[in-house]
């Protein structure tokens, strides 16, 4: 192969993972109703605009099941959040996953009360609602996607109103985001435990059937050479390892800068790459 046509199907490649991102069929915005006091329960509206055809789980987590929806609404102006309101999904089977699993359609609406600090001063405040969802249709499921949206909340004077004091089953805010989506929270585990995992995941994708057979005929490929005067086939298998570990390590990057901690696995399950 000439060189010409080595860069030529580089690039063509490239601008295939640079340009080849799906559009997210979910878009999610929060929101309150009214001002509230230093101390009250507010109610946070989250809603979930899904496109036509598509569907997200519902929040209950089912063992062997898809990755269930989930809200957390977080700032410095809030002392606990209590349960989360949840509207009625559409219960059906679902033929991945072979089982029967609550979902939601449309325009889907969970209201989520949170109690604010005594001490908070009046004045505006940015929070924030954190979502994790897994977006599905007839075909295909993207992987779980983590969506923050921000919105305003105005904290007016005044003592705290007496019919807004209760906070149903409270609960003390804790990040439950789901760990194996998350590129961050695996690395605030620890750089070192990071690198474990990876390597490990590493070394059992060399029992898959595309790769495994490979490594007998790689193996002999450099053997070979050491036998051909003149030859190093150590050098040559380092070359060799590098070039494949630098080669996947730009085209991670690039799919994270481009299409977010997931994005080889976006890439990978999008009907547009997909082989029928």
């Amino acid at each position: 192969m000439s060189m010409n046509k080595l860069l030529i199907g580089i690039f063509l490649f490239s601008t295939t993972l640079l340009f080849g991102q799906f559009e997210d069929p979910v878009s999610v915005s929060a929101s309150v109703r009214e001002n509230v006091r230093a101390g009250e329960v507010i109610e946070v509206q989250v809603i979930f605009f899904i496109d036509r055809g598509w569907h997200i789980y519902g929040m209950e987590e089912i063992e062997n099941g898809p990755i269930p929806t989930s809200v957390q609404i977080v700032g410095e102006a809030i002392e606990k959040q209590g349960i989360i309101v949840e509207p009625e999904p559409i219960v059906s089977y679902d033929e991945g996953f072979e089982i029967d699993i609550p979902h939601h359609e449309g325009r889907t609406i969970f209201n989520i009360p949170i109690k604010l600090k005594e001490n908070v001063e009046s004045g505006e405040f940015l929070l924030t609602a954190k979502t994790t969802y897994q977006s599905c249709n007839n075909t295909i499921c993207y992987p779980p996607i983590d969506q923050s949206v921000e919105f305003d909340v105005i904290v007016e004077l005044g003592e705290p109103r007496s019919d807004r004091l209760n906070l149903a089953e409270e609960s003390e805010i804790e990040v439950k985001t789901n760990e194996l989506t998350t590129l961050d929270n695996a690395i605030a585990k620890g750089f070192r435990s990071f690198i474990l995992l990876a390597a490990s995941m590493g070394f059992l994708a060399l029992l898959t059937p595309c790769v495994f057979p490979m490594i007998p005929i790689t193996v002999s490929f450099f053997t070979q050479q050491g036998e051909t005067s003149g030859k190093k086939p150590i050098k040559n298998a380092l070359v060799y390892a590098l070039g494949i570990i630098t080669t996947f390590t730009l085209l991670g990057f690039l799919l994270a800068v481009f299409l977010g901690a997931s994005g080889a696995n976006q890439l990978a399950s999008s009907p547009w790459v997909l082989v029928p």
